[in-house]
């Protein structure tokens, strides 16, 4: 898998993965600059339920509306710490290997 830092909004990035995260109770992801990408997340995270807690997860395909091809959203819970984050980089990780994506884009 190809691991490369960029500061590149995320729905720019050609990944076979993209991944942002939420907190707990937040209405839409974190580190999405993008209003449109964000808005259509946050209606998906409404729809789905999406809570933002540990575990939680949203996976969109955007069909060629972004150079990805899915976006996963991983919830990190309540608690605002580097081993909150720490953890959702792995579950990303995880997620990468599971889904067997070469390329994995993060946003953290």
């Amino acid at each position: 898998m190809r691991i490369q830092a960029r500061t590149t909004d995320l729905p720019k990035l050609r990944a076979d993965l993209a991944v942002c995260f939420a907190w707990e109770g937040d209405l839409e992801p974190s580190g999405v600059a993008d209003a449109a990408t964000r808005r259509t997340l946050g209606v998906r995270m409404k729809a789905e339920r999406f809570r933002g807690r540990p575990g939680d997860t949203l996976s969109w395909t955007p069909d060629g509306a972004l150079p990805c091809v899915r976006l996963l959203v991983i919830g990190l819970g309540k608690r605002r710490t580097p081993e909150s984050v720490r953890d959702g980089v792995a579950r990303a990780a995880r997620s990468a290997d599971t889904r067997h994506a070469r390329s994995l884009a993060l946003r953290l």
